[in-house]
């Protein structure tokens, strides 16, 4: 590939931060260094914090933007609450949604689902009708961009943070429509027949398998291939792939699914964040002995880590693929500092030229 192919590549790699800049960064000079976040988790999933505590410990850990990136599914609770300077973790002020006393009958869409005693509300609602209002109103009070996401459960593997701006920044009636299009139809673990299809979102595949998780990031490269990413998360962590697996979370990737997914979205599926978050867990980034490697070298996971191995692979096949790290956050101590979840900002690499503008730190610093 000659050298002006390669700055195009690179060029369409950055592109998505640098609109989300161009509309809010504007102190950012080329040059200089910015911190961001792209995989965090709050009460709307399986976080333990509200939402505005943990838009406000991203404010002060000093990010110059973050992507609120949850998983995908069905969840009992919402995140409301103030942002919280002590008693941490406890989830107290989270309601859930088919509580009389916070949301009136009917809130709930889509077929239903049950968490013990309560009812779900599907990802596709919650992320459409109530998180990205949130994330709204943190760039209000922050002024910084803020991306709203999803960690999308992909079928046939584990976890993936993925963002589309669409319609995010728009002056008027700004959403995220299209996250919550993508999440209905391609997440693994979104079995909601209906509610999508009464927004017009037809065309679901209900086979959870690596052929589905490679129809959702086509469609990503079809419809959003400017405005839209893809990292597959924590990828050593459960191990190899296998493609005759069906179902998700149970089995990681390798080098040929990472190359199917470079092959159907050059644009969008770039990368990996084989520098996981969970950095303070012990094991170190949650890496159990089953993971590819047995665990972490040095916080990376093997694929990045080894010299010669599976990224120096992708590298050598003439691919445009990039390391990425995040925090994973989900929980802090009682005191509020981060204790298996490390914020970014935080003694953190999470950092990309203002000139540049990579779609999620740090995916520049390691590149061989």
């Amino acid at each position: 590939m000659n050298s002006m192919k390669a700055w195009k590549s690179l060029g369409r790699v950055v592109g998505v931060i640098s609109m989300v800049a161009g509309l809010m960064l504007n102190s950012a000079k080329a040059g200089e260094w910015v911190a961001g976040d792209f995989h965090q988790h709050t009460t709307y999933t399986d976080g333990s914090n509200p939402f505005a505590t943990v838009m406000r410990k991203n404010y002060e850990y000093g990010l110059d933007w973050w992507a609120n990136s949850e998983h995908g599914g069905a969840f009992a609770t919402d995140a409301f609450g103030p942002a919280l300077k002590n008693g941490f973790d406890t989830g107290a002020f989270a309601r859930f949604w088919d509580s009389p006393l916070a949301y009136v009958p009917g809130t709930i869409l889509g077929s239903v689902s049950v968490n013990g005693n309560h009812t779900n509300m599907w990802r596709w609602q919650s992320i459409r009708d109530f998180s990205f209002r949130d994330v709204l109103m943190a760039r209000g009070t922050y002024y910084l961009p803020i991306i709203q996401g999803v960690e999308w459960n992909v079928p046939g593997h584990e976890h993936c943070s993925v963002a589309i701006l669409g319609r995010q920044f728009n002056t008027l009636n700004p959403n995220a429509h299209a996250v919550a299009q993508f999440e209905y139809l391609f997440d693994g673990k979104d079995s909601d027949s209906i509610g999508g299809l009464a927004q017009g979102w037809a065309g679901k595949n209900t086979n959870n398998n690596h052929a589905k998780a490679v129809q959702a990031v086509r469609w990503l490269q079809r419809n959003y291939s400017n405005t839209s990413y893809v990292v597959f998360a924590h990828p050593e962590r459960k191990g190899q792939g296998d493609t005759n697996y069906v179902g998700t979370g149970s089995h990681g990737y390798d080098i040929r699914d990472f190359r199917d997914f470079n092959n159907a979205a050059p644009n969008v599926c770039f990368g990996f964040e084989s520098m996981p978050g969970h950095q303070k867990e012990n094991p170190r980034g949650g890496y159990t002995p089953i993971a590819i490697g047995g665990g972490t070298f040095g916080g990376c996971g093997a694929y990045a880590a080894k010299v010669g191995g599976l990224w120096d692979a992708l590298l050598g096949e003439g691919r445009h693929w990039w390391l990425f790290a995040s925090s994973d956050f989900h929980s802090t101590d009682a005191s509020g500092n981060p204790l298996s979840d490390t914020l970014m900002g935080a003694n953190t690499a999470d950092k990309a030229w203002a000139d540049l503008w990579f779609y999620s730190n740090p995916v520049f610093v390691m590149v061989r």
